[in-house]
């Protein structure tokens, strides 16, 4: 029953992190629980064929990329092999130990609050069967000093080490060929099919409540073509100016992962970061390299017009034949009227919207295979425009996003990742979605319902996703929605506001930090009590070999060994180890006992 708790925190924290871990990762946690529990560990030459199919799998399955997820997988899996060749309990639980805190770490690229509760949890919980191991309660008078103490130092940690801002250039994960993310580009002539990708992008708090169907979230333009893929083309850079004005009204955005572009509501705006307010070209778009690595910013809408301010490139790179083709099939040439041709003869030649269209590698192609996702619409849409003479281009972002009525916030993952047509006419840029055409129920409804529908709109309830299990998620995620404000809002800025205020130079923060720094590592190699507690339980230990007795992890074992043992000064040896164990986990100070009785037994 000792162990009961570490087979129940292996299980939840399996099912907790099944989205994060890969498939060697819950097959070893299976199979390490399994040797746990009949406590026989694995021959070495399974434990050294086990680790040649890791690596094979890793490499197979992942080849150079090596993302934080699959590098945290990838020591976790180490450490489940260390611990299936393990033969003292001790040890058994000090990898439990490793296994929570890789999970934990792994899980932390989430950033939700549920994992963080259920780290404590386990941590609290394996250090008080540690300590009854060895017979010693967790909770005493005596710790409270100690744990007074690391609170303060961890708070100290917190709010006072000095904050700089993120160097790292972070791009968005999962965003890899073939599967559900957001791209500055559309690249999908050589993608098959789509999978799902889960993973959270951003969260945003804006002042109103908005349908489902306006909620296109703006990344970057797209607007050169080689006929059928777009990338960025030189008006589409993003440029963006510093505007001496204060945004009095904003919407709060907080991205998860950086990305290239930030993210907004689809139309013109201002953006506020590090307390700085920036406006956009007309492509509308606000690179994140301008503005480092922010991960919370503040928009402030301005107007719905998209003006331009340049002339728009009319390029398709189309051979002939398709440019005639268009032309033949679509004879209006004001915009409405050709989006409205485009809109019927999707729907009249039957074409379906389709995560898995295999290879389309061009605009004859689509016309041919009537299957697609939402860029080959867009794309499709926007050359067939251009070639009516009508400017357009391709939007990269998000659309919809699910809606925490608890929270009153949005929540916007990969999945809802979406690409779009702006067209121009009467000087203005204006948005239309193709993709609302063949399969509305993309743009109505939850990713989730979609897909688990087959694009069949479902029934009420399950539109709104009402009952226990929804609205519990949804009270999690207001939560997870505060934790990550106060863990992340306290940041450089932060940190430099609150100087000021008690006006305070920061190179007296960073000479603080540094004489703390200084004076702690002095402490810990002048602290010379440890190393003498050392000594003499090193010294103990030889002693009992000699009279073949082996510390095997745990005092209770050790006393039992001394108990049975024949010797004649077996009863001043348990009680040497009854005073290490004061010493150890009681913080008394039994040493000048413990070498009195070793000088006695010597004699």
């Amino acid at each position: 029953m000792v162990r009961l708790p570490y087979y129940l925190i292996i299980i939840v924290f399996t099912m907790l992190l099944r989205e994060f871990m890969s498939s060697a990762s819950v097959v070893l946690v299976v199979l390490a629980a399994v040797t746990l529990f009949y406590r026989e560990p694995l021959q070495k030459w399974i434990i050294n064929t086990l680790c040649l199919l890791i690596f094979a799998f890793y490499f197979i399955s992942y080849g150079k990329i090596i993302t934080p997820e699959i590098g945290i997988n990838f020591l976790l899996n180490v450490v489940i092999l260390k611990a299936l060749e393990i033969r003292k309990y001790r040890d058994e639980v000090m990898l439990i130990f490793g296994l929570i805190l890789l999970t934990a770490a792994g899980a932390l690229f989430d950033k939700t609050l549920i994992y963080l509760l259920f780290f404590i949890a386990s941590f609290i919980t394996l250090i008080h069967y540690v300590f009854k191991l060895n017979d010693r309660p967790l909770f005493k008078k005596q710790n409270i000093g100690t744990y007074l103490s690391i609170s303060i130092f961890m708070g100290t940690l917190f709010f006072i080490l000095p904050r700089v801002q993120n160097p790292i250039p972070f791009s968005l994960s999962g965003a890899n060929e073939g599967e559900i993310g957001y791209r500055p580009d559309a690249d999908i002539s050589q993608i098959e099919k789509l999978s799902e990708n889960d993973a959270k992008v951003f969260w945003v708090k804006i002042n109103q409540v908005l349908p489902r169907e306006e909620l296109y979230w703006r990344g970057n333009v797209i607007s050169s073509t080689d006929g059928w893929n777009w990338k960025q083309g030189n008006t589409d850079q993003g440029l963006i100016r510093i505007e001496n004005i204060v945004l009095p009204q904003k919407d709060e955005y907080r991205l998860f992962i950086k990305s290239p572009y930030l993210f907004y509501l689809d139309s013109p705006s201002l953006l506020e970061v590090n307390k700085i307010t920036y406006s956009s070209d007309d492509s509308y778009s606000f690179p994140s390299h301008f503005v480092r690595s922010a991960n919370r910013y503040f928009i402030q809408k301005v107007s719905n017009e998209m003006k331009a301010e340049g002339l728009q490139e009319l390029e398709t790179n189309l051979p002939p034949a398709t440019i005639a083709f268009i032309k033949q099939t679509f004879q209006n040439n004001s915009p409405q009227a050709v989006i409205r041709d485009y809109e019927l003869f999707v729907k009249n030649e039957k074409f379906s919207y389709s995560w898995n269209p295999g290879k389309v590698r061009n605009l004859e192609e689509f016309f041919e295979k009537k299957r697609g996702f939402c860029t080959h619409y867009a794309s499709s849409l926007a050359l067939i425009l251009r070639v009516k003479g009508i400017p357009a281009r391709l939007i990269s972002g998000f659309q919809g996003g699910r809606f925490n009525s608890y929270g009153e916030f949005y929540e916007i993952s990969q999945n809802d990742a979406h690409a779009w047509v702006e067209y121009f006419e009467d000087g203005l840029w204006k948005r239309v979605d193709p993709t609302s055409f063949i399969a509305p129920e993309r743009i109505q409804l939850d990713y989730q319902e979609v897909a688990k529908n087959n694009f069949v709109i479902p029934t009420l309830a399950a539109q709104t996703g009402s009952g226990f299990l929804s609205n519990f998620k949804m009270f999690l995620g207001q939560w997870d929605f505060e934790f990550y404000q106060f863990m992340d809002q306290w940041d450089a800025t932060e940190q430099n506001g609150l100087l000021s205020l008690l006006k305070i130079k920061k190179i007296y923060l960073y000479l603080f930090s540094f004489l703390s720094l200084i004076t702690f590592t002095a402490l810990l190699f002048l602290r010379t009590t440890s190393n003498r507690r050392q000594l003499l339980w090193e010294s103990y230990l030889k002693f009992l070999q000699k009279q073949g007795i082996q510390y095997q992890g745990n005092f209770t074992e050790l006393e039992k060994q001394i108990f049975r043992s024949t010797w004649e000064r077996k009863e001043e040896a348990k009680k040497i180890a009854d005073h290490f164990q004061e010493l150890f986990y009681g913080n008394q100070n039994k040493e000048k006992e413990i070498r009195q009785l070793l000088k006695k037994i010597n004699r």
